[in-house]
């Protein structure tokens, strides 16, 4: 399997996640991947938000979690990550289960944020 288990007929028509400038610059430059521009998102007052592809967000996201890991010495640059139509199906031993299904919400730079399932959810 050379797609990493991406299903790549359904793979575009997956829900769009968007991320802040700073975190675009720095998957473009640690990838040397282009993304796809769009428009700014719908209701976004900051006209910095572009939307990339399901797939880019998957391939960039070990280089731009790396990439915002710093020692103490560096200094951290704040972003935000908006999300939108979000949905994560678990498949183990060939049973798919959702864990979240089209939820849309927004992660504030300086915040702690935790997404947390009904009594019971493990």
């Amino acid at each position: 399997d050379t797609n990493g288990g991406i299903d790549e007929e359904n793979f575009l028509d997956q829900p769009k996640m968007s991320v802040s400038k700073v975190i675009r610059k720095r998957m473009a430059k640690s990838t040397r991947m282009s993304m796809r521009s769009s428009n700014v998102i719908p209701g976004s007052s900051s006209g910095h938000l572009k939307t990339i592809s399901r797939e880019s967000f998957i391939l960039m996201y070990p280089s731009v979690l790396s990439e915002l890991v710093r020692t103490k010495e560096e200094k951290l640059i704040p972003c935000d990550l908006q999300f939108e139509n979000l949905s994560l199906h678990v498949k183990v031993n060939n049973v798919e289960t959702p864990i979240v299904n089209n939820i849309t919400g927004r992660v504030k730079s300086g915040t702690m944020t935790a997404l947390m399932g009904g009594s019971g959810a493990g």
